[in-house]
């Protein structure tokens, strides 16, 4: 099974435990402490016991039978590193990314760049959907010719795509000028 988009830039985590919640065999407990030191991680900040049993509705003594089991099956590590306790998901987590797939991080940060803005996650996955139909290069050529006419918006961008495609233009093409 591959949980390799729970760690993509786009996903949701909180939906993403909400739909493996059968899969893990989760109770909706179970599921609001992974999200939570999903969170706690995510954040950067400890994941702090009293805290957690209060946003779970647990007392502590329940809060930790359910650690414990969340870790004997395979969910969860809790290790202690340079005096701090670490949650750690990565056994949830740990099967590789899906062959064939790949995420360019650099041309999402070139889009989000020119665009001056983060990416929601639908823009995220529209971007990406275009590096794997049409060639990356096409792909930072219309987002250059799109800045150039001060048409930043993914539509304008993917209709070059389509465009170009339809023409057969190659990237070498593209970048020697050839529209």
């Amino acid at each position: 099974m591959d949980h390799a988009e729970f760690n993509a830039p786009w996903t949701n985590r909180c939906y993403w435990f909400m739909g493996h919640m059968e899969e893990f065999q989760l109770t909706a407990q179970e599921a609001l402490i992974l999200i939570l030191v999903s969170y706690f991680n995510e954040t950067d900040q400890p994941v702090d016991m009293d805290l957690l049993a209060a946003k779970c509705f647990m007392d502590p003594v329940d809060l930790d039978d359910a650690l414990f089991s969340l870790e004997q099956r395979g969910y969860l590590t809790i290790s202690a590193e340079h005096g701090e306790m670490v949650y750690s998901l990565e056994p949830l987590l740990d099967t590789p990314v899906k062959a064939g797939v790949s995420f360019n991080e650099s041309l999402l940060n070139e889009f989000q760049e020119e665009f001056g803005r983060t990416f929601s996650a639908g823009e995220v996955e529209r971007v990406m959907g275009m590096a794997e139909t049409y060639d990356e290069k096409a792909v930072r050529v219309a987002l250059g010719e799109a800045a150039v006419y001060d048409k930043r918006n993914l539509n304008y961008i993917e209709k070059l795509l389509i465009s170009w495609h339809a023409r057969g233009l190659t990237p070498e093409d593209l970048e020697n000028g050839i529209r």
